[in-house]
């Protein structure tokens, strides 16, 4: 990964330093990984419209926004936190997959959505590190992610990050808690993997 230009942006009145990025994934394609501006409402908007229903469903745990002006524009700059967007090729190229950072809990809630075609080539695990990292900028200690109590990918990706996340299954839903730390590595079996064992 190259870091090619920093910039500031001010995100609920909190200064958010973070660069734009070019990543390489898995198949050879280059994405663009920037924070999200309010010009980029209608490739958000593209971007939900090319998932399936059933990945959206999963990022937002039931009936998908209606997408108006408002969620947009919440969407892009959700209230304490930051959006990221991952662009093909370049700064303006379509998105393949944005993630979120909001604030409104304690902790910093992590929310990530890939396009179907991009998923299993590593940007999924690029956004979400990322996001990591924006929320720490945010001076969160800690994260918190939602998905249903099938969704494997979800639990997958927070391995993969080596996070020792907490499991909490509640009827179909399920709620991981992890801390932020500013260098995550892979660590030994935590909760979550074991008891993705059990199941």
């Amino acid at each position: 990964m190259v870091t090619v230009e920093v910039v500031v942006v001010s995100v609920a009145n909190i200064a958010v330093q973070s660069g734009t990025t070019h990543v390489a994934l898995v198949g050879g394609k280059v994405a663009v990984i920037r924070v999200a501006l309010p010009e980029d409402a209608d490739r958000v908007r593209a971007l939900h419209e090319a998932c399936a229903p059933h990945t959206v469903r999963e990022r937002y745990l039931g009936a998908p926004p209606r997408l108006t002006p408002a969620e947009l524009a919440t969407l892009i700059a959700p209230p304490g936190g930051c959006a990221l967007v991952a662009c093909a090729g370049r700064a303006d190229g379509e998105l393949l997959g944005m993630a979120q950072v909001a604030g409104g809990l304690p902790v910093a809630e992590i929310a990530v959505l890939v396009r179907d075609d991009h998923q299993g080539r590593g940007l999924g695990t690029i956004l979400a590190r990322r996001a990591m990292d924006a929320a720490l900028e945010l001076n969160y200690s800690e994260m918190v992610a939602f998905g249903s109590a099938g969704n494997g990918g979800l639990c997958r990706l927070l391995i993969r990050l080596g996070l020792r996340a907490y499991a909490r299954y509640d009827g179909s839903m399920l709620t991981l808690r992890a801390p932020l730390t500013a260098t995550v590595a892979p660590s030994i079996p935590s909760q979550l993997e074991r008891s993705l064992a059990v199941r």
